[in-house]
């Protein structure tokens, strides 16, 4: 069984180790009323260009909100009317997404038990996201799993936003795994994708995010509803951690 020969698993963030949903509706809300100056149909236009249903108030698979990185959305928002600069804007955003969405996530299990018991089984984790890698150490000191992860990178990490191989060969470089012996787990293509591209073992999608079982099914491996079931799935411990 391939998932047998796994030795290290590498992370999205939002919408994997974190409901995307319940902790991006409030804080997209407010990044777009303060990119569009106020103007409440102006955030609207941003938000729906962005990838927010309002009618389902869902974030669309593969959006720019979902899967893209601020440089991205600073850029379409400028496009539509924003009222910073785009580079003032992308720190502006960076900034609003460090502080409001650590203060409003939404784990989607006991992180801290899960790594616990991953690490356990003398696999190696980290993390890669499209957010800024500040972002990410602050979520790993906020829920005190730097004993368990080995890396951090964020889109601004030097090795490229996703779905590029970049971030995924630097983990491999980093703990000293193949790639062969990897394993990415993430709620979008852009997760999948980087996976295939830097020839993991195993691409592992779950359903805590904006992606779909339609999305991701064509780049996934496999498809999880959410990250408690990896132990099952690594064959190596029977269970489940909620």
């Amino acid at each position: 069984m391939p998932a047998r020969q796994i030795h290290g698993v590498l992370f999205d963030k939002d919408g994997t180790l974190f409901d995307f949903h319940q902790t991006w509706r409030s804080v997209i809300t407010k990044a777009a009323a303060m990119a569009s100056g106020g103007s409440e149909d102006l955030a609207r236009v941003m938000m729906e260009a962005g990838g927010y249903d309002a009618a389902t108030c869902r974030f669309q698979a593969d959006s720019v909100i979902a899967a893209g990185h601020v440089g991205e959305l600073a850029e379409l928002w400028r496009d539509l009317g924003a009222v910073l600069p785009r580079s003032d804007l992308q720190r502006a955003l960076d900034a609003i997404f460090a502080e409001e969405a650590l203060a409003g996530a939404v784990p989607v299990t006991d992180l801290s038990i899960l790594f616990t018991h991953l690490t356990r089984l003398n696999l190696r984790l980290g993390i890669a996201t499209n957010d800024s890698e500040a972002s990410a150490s602050a979520t790993v000191e906020r829920y005190a799993l730097k004993e368990f992860v080995s890396f951090v990178a964020g889109y601004d990490s030097g090795y490229g936003a996703k779905p590029g191989p970049g971030m995924a060969l630097a983990f491999c470089e980093s703990v000293g795994l193949s790639p062969r012996h990897v394993a990415v787990v993430g709620d979008s293509r852009h997760d999948m994708i980087m996976g295939r591209s830097a020839e993991v073992r195993l691409c592992v999608g779950v359903l805590t995010g904006a992606g779909t079982m339609a999305s991701l099914a064509s780049q996934a491996d496999i498809v999880l509803p959410d990250i408690s079931g990896l132990l099952e799935l690594l064959g190596r411990q029977p269970g489940n951690i909620r």
